[in-house]
């Protein structure tokens, strides 16, 4: 028999205009959280401040760099301390000392437009204080998941786009997508780690007519997830169409010379 109540709220104002190539917003916030467990009581108020700054640098693209700070806040299922079997010997429970969690993220981006080329690359870092995190710990009985606030995270890198029209047209082309971001996690109890995710998508199209066909691929990376790496699923996908006025066919071959991974 297990009781909590959360309440949130959230005021803020906001400035925005245009000055030249300049445009700019700017906001002020301010979120109150209160939270009663059957051991604590929380009252939090947490500032979120915003800024965004853009520049156009005509040919040379688009430039925008922004700041923001926000929290995270532990679920019902994270603060609850019922005892949940996963398997016969690995159980997962909750922490009702579980705090919400406060994050300092700059982002920088850039975009680029061209006959041949459409490209947008985003830089990332991220301070997170108390971050909640999820561990393995072995018990006498059991192997249990559990949740913690731990001392500190940090998340940088970057995150890329694209479309690429050797021919000036849509006979062929290619997109991408893709992102290099490193993540150090710093806890007492689970203690200090990183872990580095690449993960790529590309697609290939071709549009002749009333023809259409698509090739979809990628290469397959590993992210944090609690306590696991998980593993996107592998791509290997062939998809052929023809259109005529109202009329649509198509034809799929998913995971083409290869075989689904997960």
């Amino acid at each position: 028999d297990y009781k909590t109540s959360f309440l949130k709220n959230y005021i803020y104002s906001e400035l925005s205009g245009k000055i030249g190539k300049l445009t700019y917003k700017a906001s002020f916030g301010i979120s109150n959280i209160r939270r009663d467990t059957y051991t604590q009581k929380f009252n939090d108020w947490i500032w979120r401040p915003s800024a965004i700054l853009g520049y156009n640098m005509g040919r040379g693209g688009i430039l925008t760099l922004q700041y923001k700070m926000y929290s995270s806040e532990p679920s019902i299922a994270q603060l609850s301390n019922n005892r949940v079997y996963v398997t016969e010997h690995i159980v997962r429970q909750g922490n009702p000392e579980l705090r919400n969690s406060i994050s300092n993220e700059i982002n920088m981006d850039w975009s680029w437009t061209s006959k041949f080329l459409d490209f947008k690359i985003s830089t990332l870092y991220r301070h997170t204080d108390r971050p909640i995190n999820t561990y393995f710990s072995r018990e006498e009985d059991f192997i249990v998941i559990a949740s913690e606030n731990g001392n500190k995270s940090k998340t940088y890198g970057a995150i890329y786009s694209g479309t690429i029209k050797p021919f000036n047209n849509n006979i062929i082309t290619l997109r991408f997508q893709g992102q290099f971001l490193k993540t150090h996690l710093y806890s007492s109890l689970a203690g200090n780690y990183s872990h580095l995710n690449t993960p790529l998508w590309y697609q290939i199209n071709f549009q002749y007519r009333n023809w259409t066909a698509q090739y979809q691929g990628n290469i397959v990376s590993r992210s944090l997830n609690g306590p696991y790496l998980r593993s996107n699923e592998n791509q290997s996908n062939i998809n052929i169409g023809y259109s005529k006025g109202n009329l649509s066919v198509y034809a799929s071959c998913y995971w083409f010379l290869t075989k689904s991974k997960y």
